[in-house]
């Protein structure tokens, strides 16, 4: 099959992205026929009931931290006979559905002719999101850009995606890094010589009502937080050859 399917992971155990997920599921399904979605054990069965009924797949997996989540959807899927893939976390899928939906047939054409395709941020989309990572974010987006070779900024750091089923393959047979964001399109590119490339789109946007987390955490916590994911993104994309 050369379709798209949609793949994405969430960890939501007090399923406060319900009932955005349900006003976005209509838009998903017209876009993406076929999805795959791994939840964590203990968030709320109202997502898979949701995800279900609008005819996606669900599985439950482990809570081991959102790389090994990330690495679980590429095993769940690699016999699937589709041959291109569309990787989003679900509340960014979910903020996309419902800001700039015109942009999915683009983004699955740009997909179709890549092994891996980094989907980025717009400056637009990359300003709406809190100062903390925003700040941090530019750090790890310049180093991975100059590793990668690129005399244009990359933003690696959005949560999406997209790859070829060789490509997923070949992800899923050599991914084992503490965060994914940047050994993947570096495993494709460096070790695999496979073709990358690059897109920014708006609706990878910040909603502080679907894609808030770290709640509980002083501003202090929240900008340190980020800035230890900024390190350990930057190492991976230096150190993953």
């Amino acid at each position: 099959m050369n379709d798209v399917a949609f793949i994405s992971v969430m960890h939501d155990p007090k399923g406060s992205l319900a009932n955005s997920l349900k006003e976005a599921l209509p838009v998903l399904k017209r876009h993406y026929s076929n999805g795959y979605i791994a939840l964590s054990e203990n968030t709320d069965r109202e997502l898979k009931r949701l995800l279900e009924g609008a005819g996606f797949v669900v599985f439950f997996i482990e809570k081991r931290g959102a790389a090994a989540a990330r690495r679980s959807i590429l095993q769940l899927v690699q016999h699937t006979g589709h041959a291109h893939f569309h990787y989003c976390d679900l509340d960014r899928m979910v903020t996309w559905c419902l800001s700039y939906p015109e942009e999915f047939e683009k983004v699955k054409e740009r997909i179709r002719t890549f092994d891996y395709l980094i989907i980025g941020r717009t400056e637009a989309a990359f300003r709406s999101h809190p100062a903390a990572w925003r700040e941090t974010e530019k750090i790890t987006n310049k180093i991975f850009t100059l590793e990668f070779g690129s005399r244009d900024e990359i933003d690696v750091t959005a949560g999406s995606c997209g790859l070829n089923k060789a490509g997923l393959l070949k992800i899923a047979g050599q991914s084992k890094a503490a965060v994914t964001d940047a050994e993947w399109p570096m495993i494709i590119k460096r070790m695999e010589k496979g073709k990358v490339g690059f897109m920014k789109v708006n609706g990878l946007m910040y909603q502080e009502d679907i894609n808030h987390s770290e709640q509980n955490k002083t501003e202090a916590e929240r900008w340190l937080s980020r800035l230890r994911l900024s390190y350990l993104i930057s190492e991976t994309a230096v150190h993953t050859k």
